[in-house]
């Protein structure tokens, strides 16, 4: 008897603390979440057309919209994921460009640019498509096909610019005008006298060099490219052979 109501008061304890963990697992999900901007964004989008876009600017938008839909039919979705998708929509909404947008974003960057900073040749080439670019902005009928290739075409000749060589004149005159001014200093520190003494020395001694005939050059200069062709080819023979080894090593791994 007395084991039969341990075994029922175990019972009911169990019971409870099951009851009690199933509440707080299930009010992890209760918390109220607001909805309300998510579900503007996604009305707000609802007469966006393909068409009226460049694919790759709607291919990010799409992807946006049907994951902020997800989230909000989503019943135990969270705060954070609901304003994580509702960031995600408005940046991709923000980022659809129209063929005639990414005509005018062209044309804008090509303008910001200035002439001396490139090549004459590249800037030509921008300023031809920088003009068909204009022509065709003014063009009320133009295409979305043509006004992608205009700007494509806008783009790439911004992106094809070359650097025109920095003029180091300037840098190369203040070298130089350094360098004469630390020669004379040196000079004046050490003395006329004696730089000419050393230059009379130096003179001197290399009137007693003996310079090598036309002969013995071509010989030396033989032996020198005999040596460096037979290091060239024990260099070679030992490279590929490690390698070939390694690599057959690794194979075998």
């Amino acid at each position: 008897m007395k084991l039969c109501k341990k075994l029922l008061s175990f019972g009911v304890v169990l019971l409870l603390l099951a009851a009690f963990a199933a509440g707080a697992f299930a009010c992890d999900g209760c918390t109220e979440v607001n909805k309300d901007a998510l579900s503007a964004a996604i009305e707000a989008t609802e007469g966006h057309e393909q068409s009226n876009y460049l694919a790759d600017t709607w291919t990010t938008f799409y992807a946006a919209r049907n994951n902020a839909i997800t989230f909000y039919e989503n019943p135990v979705a969270a705060q954070d994921g609901i304003d994580e998708a509702l960031a995600r929509l408005e940046e991709a909404v923000e980022g659809l460009t129209t063929p005639l947008q990414a005509l005018e974003n062209a044309i804008y960057e090509a303008e910001q640019l200035q002439e001396s900073r490139f090549t004459a040749a590249t800037w030509s080439t921008l300023s031809e498509r920088l003009e068909e670019a204009r022509e065709l902005l003014n063009d009320d009928d133009a295409t979305d096909e043509l006004l992608v290739e205009r700007a494509n075409a806008l783009v790439n000749a911004i992106n094809g610019l070359a650097g025109r060589p920095a003029d180091n004149t300037v840098r190369n005159l203040i070298i130089l005008g350094a360098f004469v001014v630390i020669l004379v200093v040196i000079v004046i520190i050490i003395g006329p006298a004696k730089v000419m003494n050393y230059f009379r020395g130096m003179r001197a001694e290399l009137k007693k060099v003996t310079w090598p005939s036309w002969e013995k050059v071509v010989k030396n200069t033989g032996i020198v490219l005999m040596m460096m062709l037979i290091v060239a080819v024990i260099i070679g023979v030992f490279d590929f052979v490690w390698t070939n080894t390694i690599r057959f090593i690794l194979d075998m791994s």
